[in-house]
């Protein structure tokens, strides 16, 4: 069957630089004189950045002998990548260390080499145990045991019992993880199912094991598995329960542990990348800020290896440096945020998710509205609002509040008419034209038509009532906090920079 033109490229694509380099020495290592040709095609796919282009290809090929070569070329090169990378994968792997040592100590017992036996099995444990390899301790555990039947020394006994309690603790830890694991992933499933765990959902079919790990603590596990799976659990309890300070305090210890077992960042990257993320969130969410700079600088750490993990690093970090400067009253940090965020397109482009991006884009135009930007805040509003999002469409909605407001002060009076009609429209077939809605839109209305020295009153009575409906609301209102502060900075004559930290509380 032939190769997908596309197969080829987006395989080449999606190689690291440091696999790419790899598989160049992989093929100098080879002995065929055609390598070469094979190295100047993955060359100029490499290059191409728009897709698969064969013309291009031959063009830059030029020997009619390489052109006609293609057809053979492609599916060798693509397999002979792909063999490259599983060496390469294997060399990193460290289970297939393990395995490798495993296949060393078969080697030295059939021929003899007692001594080289024992290391290959001790160097395996070492690997197995730094690695919280539990379930591979076991059969190496056993088969040091067969060698101290076959060679036993001054005291087998001895070393027979050391081996038998070093096994019986090594099957505890693999039943605490069971335990551990069976309750995480548990209440995951159950978490992406419903949301906010109702007891009588969560609580039928875990309540014993549940009861177990409650009355477990954080030092009663030993392994790093152990204390992933508890740490993690007792995070999701905490964020269903919607006790962010609680946490905030288990997404840190998460942290600490990936700091303390550092051999374990790699192997669940997307463990670590979430442990930091999560704790960002937790931090905005009770408004702690103190460790973001930190936290920040532990992601841009992280190398990841394919683009699925660039992607997530990067757009985390950008994510949640908006939402520390914009929480700490770094407004006059826009024009990074902007430069970022255009960095970001261009390098991911369909990658961004449509309600990410939405989030990110609203987020940077409330940015610009405090720090008085308002032309470049209406930019961000406009996208925001073109996008097609069910996801997002609490946030649009304040999108829309927000658009009517920078259009106010833009003094777009004849356009702010239009706009207005528009927003009202659509707010009253979506069916959140309420209280607020309308006090908002009205009085902005009002101001439009009014002479500049009658608008303080106006702009207290806004105030006066968007609070009152605040205290009195059961839920959020979208936008009334910005509302409130605008009101407070054209009140008093003051910059709405200065107001974009004050709580209403």
């Amino acid at each position: 069957m032939a190769l997908p033109n596309e197969d080829l490229f987006q395989l080449i694509r999606a190689l690291t630089p440091s696999e790419k380099r790899y598989f160049k020495l992989f093929v100098q290592r080879q002995v065929e004189d055609r390598h070469t040709l094979y190295m100047q095609i993955f060359d100029l796919i490499d290059r191409m950045k728009d897709g698969y282009d064969e013309a291009l290809l031959k063009k830059k090929l030029r020997s009619q002998a390489a052109i006609r070569q293609l057809p053979q070329i492609k599916p060798y090169l693509f397999d002979l990548i792909m063999k490259s990378m599983r060496l390469y994968r294997s060399e990193k792997d460290v289970v297939s260390e393990v395995f490798d040592l495993i296949q060393d100590e078969l080697f030295y017992t059939e021929k003899g080499l007692r001594e080289q036996r024992i290391k290959a099995i001790r160097r395996a444990k070492a690997i197995a145990y730094k690695y919280d390899l539990m379930y591979l301790l076991v059969a190496l555990i056993r088969r040091e045991r067969v060698y101290a039947m076959k060679f036993p020394d001054e005291d087998p006994f001895l070393h027979l019992a050391e081996l038998h309690n070093e096994e019986a603790w090594v099957f505890d830890r693999l039943t605490n993880e069971t335990l551990l694991g069976e309750v995480f992933y548990g209440l995951h499933a159950l978490h992406i199912k419903d949301p906010t765990l109702r007891e009588e959902i969560a609580l039928q079919a875990f309540d014993q094991n549940l009861r177990k790990v409650a009355a477990q603590t954080l030092d009663d596990q030993k392994t790093f598995l152990e204390k992933f799976y508890w740490l993690r659990v007792q995070a999701l309890q905490s964020k269903v329960s919607r006790d962010y300070v609680r946490y905030y305090a288990f997404s840190k210890q998460l942290i600490s542990l990936f700091i303390d077992y550092p051999q374990h960042r790699m192997n669940v990257m997307g463990n670590y990348m979430d442990a930091l993320a999560n704790h960002l969130g937790a931090g905005h969410v009770i408004g702690n800020y103190d460790d973001y700079p930190q936290i920040l600088s532990l992601l841009s750490e992280i190398q990841p290896e394919t683009l699925k993990d660039r992607h997530t690093v990067d757009t985390s970090i950008f994510h949640y440096r908006m939402l520390w400067y914009m929480n700490t009253g770094q407004l006059h940090r826009t024009t990074e945020i902007m430069e970022a965020l255009t960095q970001l397109q261009e390098t991911y482009g369909e990658m961004l998710s449509g309600s990410g991006l939405i989030t990110d884009q609203f987020n940077l135009a409330v940015m610009l509205f405090f720090n008085e930007q308002f032309t470049e805040a209406l930019q961000y509003l406009d996208n925001v609002l073109v996008k097609r999002s069910p996801v997002k469409v609490e946030l649009q909605h304040a999108a829309r509040l927000l658009q009517l407001l920078v259009h106010y002060e833009l003094h777009n009076t004849q356009y702010f008419e239009s706009v207005y009609r528009s927003h009202v429209r659509t707010m009253k077939q979506s069916g959140k034209y309420r209280d607020f809605e309308q006090l908002l839109c009205a009085t902005l209305r009002k101001l439009c038509n009014a002479p500049v020295a009658e608008r303080k009153p106006i702009l207290q009575e806004l105030f006066d009532s968007s609070l009152q409906l605040k205290r009195n609301s059961q839920q959020r209102l979208s936008l009334i906090d910005e509302v409130l502060s605008w009101c407070t900075a054209r009140t008093e004559g003051i910059p709405l920079s200065q107001t974009a930290r004050m709580r209403w509380d």
